[in-house]
């Protein structure tokens, strides 16, 4: 399986689990207002890759900003403080893995210099979810009547995981020898975000949830691309999955 399917398969096996929910007639209403609420998520990132390492990378290797997106999933906790807004964590990751060669230059018996390059990215969040629309609405002392649609805004930060590594053949610059190496970078560094989206109930107490997210962060090079001033982590996600409350 190629890394451009991976989004239609991850699709197809949502829409297929959803098709197995049972056809069970929704009631309508809860006993009093949902006080937390969790998501599954799948979907994509899409990496800005625009400083000088990626740079460095597309205009010398057979690599475009593309080929740093990747499948990504993920999952939020969400519990009410207020009556349109809740306190929220999440957790998710994605990774990259391209094959390249270099544009310019290649082995003595015409082969390509090839290698493999990687990117993980992996933020664990805090942050708040601001309700656009009411919930729902409460009947009587007990029960509470849910909205079909609860489209949110969110906001927050926390901390992100990188690891990028390239492992192949490569070119001196300098005496045009070619050697075979791995150079890797990681770190933890501080990210924040800002999110939409919005839960569409199928029944009571499960929805479907679409949301887009923007991502900023970035971090000092302090490994083997240390030449490099830093890398710039930035990016979109977007992500389709289910919320039960």
């Amino acid at each position: 399986m190629n890394k451009s399917s991976l989004p239609r398969v991850a699709v197809a096996a949502f829409t297929t689990f959803l098709c197995a929910v049972p056809a069970a007639a929704q009631d309508g209403y809860l006993f009093g207002t949902p006080r937390a609420s969790v998501t599954f998520r799948v979907g994509g990132s899409h990496p800005a890759a625009s400083d000088d390492l990626f740079r460095f990378m597309t205009d010398n290797l057979t690599l475009g900003k593309s080929d740093f997106a990747s499948v990504t999933g993920g999952i939020d906790l969400a519990v009410r403080v207020h009556r349109q807004l809740d306190f929220t964590v999440g957790f998710s990751t994605g990774q990259s893995e391209s094959r390249s060669e270099f544009q310019d230059f290649v082995e003595t018996n015409d082969m390509p210099i090839e290698q493999t390059t990687e990117l993980r990215r992996t933020p664990i969040t805090a942050g708040l979810k601001l309700h656009l629309t009411p919930r729902g609405r409460s009947l009587g002392r007990y029960a509470f009547i849910p909205s079909k649609v609860n489209p949110y805004v969110g906001a927050g930060g926390g901390a992100l995981y990188y690891r990028i590594e390239q492992d192949g053949d490569f070119v001196d610059f300098e005496t045009l020898d070619i050697f075979t190496s791995n150079f890797v970078d990681e770190g933890w560094t501080p990210m924040a975000y800002v999110a939409a989206g919005s839960d569409i109930w199928l029944l009571t107490r499960l929805g479907l949830n679409v949301e887009a997210r923007y991502n900023w962060a970035k971090d000092d090079l302090n490994g083997d691309f240390s030449d490099f001033d830093e890398i710039d982590l930035r990016g979109l996600q977007w992500t389709i999955g289910i919320t039960l409350r």
